[in-house]
């Protein structure tokens, strides 16, 4: 049986606190961040670039600062130090700007929005801070978030950072995510999860037990077809 909330709204609006991801959660940018990792590393033939983007799109919310050095690893470059910060920049050169102009999840916008005027927004990413920042400005959701977190600190560590700094109740927060490193930063630190589903990910939600949605329209139900409760 499903079991659905009367839409997204009233379902968040219940917490004072929400985590969001940003790639596949706020803008529909996981496959370009691929294409991202293809083009940076297409120097290496075809047959590199196609693993790559599978290792990517099965990885989601991993760190280019993990892949990076990985992805090298699979090429005979000898790694050095030098050599990964040159890649990195390749990868946030190529990437940020697909990132800035591909389309938005449906809704994810105005619902970052409309729980800002009851709630704390925070942003917990595994893009750097300084590209996160950039994006942010260009699609003018900068001042729509309390605080925000890159790459640089583990997105279990801000998590349990905000919550060690608060006196509000775990479940006064939820994490909004489409990856299973989002889901056991939520778990870990035992707060409620709100999956983004796509057609690759749906699989958490039923391993998981997840409250599921896909797409943030104000019409949208919350659906616990694999929880519990369901």
């Amino acid at each position: 049986m499903t079991i659905q909330e009367n839409n997204i709204q009233n379902f968040l609006i219940k917490y004072k606190t929400v985590f969001w991801d940003f790639d596949g959660v706020i803008k529909d940018s996981v496959l370009i961040k691929g294409e991202a990792y293809k083009k940076t590393f297409q120097k290496f033939g075809f047959n590199l670039t196609k693993k790559i983007m599978m290792h990517h799109l099965e990885n989601g919310g991993v760190s280019r600062f993990k892949k990076i050095p990985l992805y090298l690893s699979w090429t005979d470059e000898i790694i050095t130090k030098e050599k990964i910060s040159f890649y990195l920049e390749e990868f946030s050169n190529n990437s940020i700007n697909l990132v800035i102009d591909c389309k938005p999840i449906p809704g994810a916008f105005e619902m970052v929005k409309f729980i800002s005027l009851n709630a704390v927004n925070i942003l917990v990413t595994a893009t750097p801070e300084k590209d996160i920042d950039k994006i942010l400005n260009k699609i003018f959701l900068k001042n729509y978030f309390h605080k925000i977190y890159g790459a640089e600190m583990d997105k279990y560590a801000v998590v349990k950072k905000i919550l060690s700094n608060s006196s509000n109740k775990t479940n006064d927060f939820i994490f909004i995510g489409d990856s299973e490193i989002d889901v056991k930063a939520a778990i870990s630190n035992k707060i409620p999860f709100l999956l983004k589903a796509g057609k690759d990910n749906l699989e958490l939600a039923k391993d998981y037990k997840l409250p599921f949605i896909r797409n943030f329209k104000s019409n949208t139900k919350v659906d616990f077809s694999f929880t519990e409760v369901g």
